[in-house]
């Protein structure tokens, strides 16, 4: 995000962070007390404004479809509010071309009482990505690295298994439930057909490769423990 920064101000470019599945991560964490940089900094601060989703599946979400923009700029917080709200600045004006993009005041309760489990929750997170990243030892499988700090919260824990659908059946057969993310990686989508050509080799193998292990803060030691085992024990 520093290197962003700089191209973007050296050529007066604004920087839109995605920051959808980041809730409460921290950037370069360990790297907190570098001076002149955004170091140790939650994501959603990093840029002119940025992107949250709050759906329910996300480290932070409501029980539908919810999401928000945050920024430091005020204009900008106006513009956005504005165009979430069919364009308008008062009622029955439209300044800008809207939609309706409310989050109603249930979704914004519910809301409100996670955010302050954030931490706790994201905490768990990262106690489970460690457990599996220290104890998946199967040779089919390529982990991700141990990270203890704050800078990855995990909202999916994803290995690589070229044997991937053997494996994903073996966890459903033993109870466990997966999902793949993402399993058509964009160049190879219709909306970007114009790029098929290219040779992207890492997108294509995360894209055939890539498992979702489960990573919810409510699972129990002993559920992780049994993603572990069933990985281990099982040949594929």
């Amino acid at each position: 995000m520093d290197a962003i920064n700089r191209i973007a101000h050296r050529h007066h470019l604004m920087v839109l962070e995605d920051a959808c599945q980041a809730h409460g991560a921290i950037y370069n964490s360990t790297m907190g007390l570098q001076l002149n940089s955004l170091f140790g900094r939650r994501a959603g601060n990093n840029s002119h404004a940025a992107a949250f989703s709050f759906y329910p599946i996300k480290n932070l979400g409501c029980m539908g479809d919810g999401g928000a923009v945050t920024t430091d700029n005020s204009e900008l917080a106006e513009r956005v509010r504005a165009i979430v709200n069919y364009g308008q600045t008062v009622k029955y004006t439209h300044v800008y071309q809207g939609f309706n993009s409310r989050l109603d005041e249930l979704q914004a309760a519910i809301l409100r009482v996670k955010l302050q489990r954030l931490d706790h929750d994201n905490n768990r997170r990262i106690e489970i990505a460690n457990y599996y990243s220290t104890h998946i030892c199967h040779p089919a499988v390529e982990v991700m690295p141990a990270v203890t700090d704050k800078s990855h919260v995990y909202h999916i824990y994803p290995i690589r298994c070229k044997n991937r659908k053997q494996l994903q059946t073996l966890l459903t057969e033993a109870g466990i439930g997966t999902m793949t993310h993402y399993p058509i990686p964009i160049h190879r989508q219709q909306a970007y057909a114009d790029y098929s050509h290219l040779a992207m080799p890492i997108a294509d193998a995360w894209a055939d490769e890539e498992i979702s292990l489960p990573i919810s803060p409510a699972l129990t030691d002993d559920e992780v423990k049994q993603v572990v085992d069933c990985i281990n024990q099982n040949i594929y």
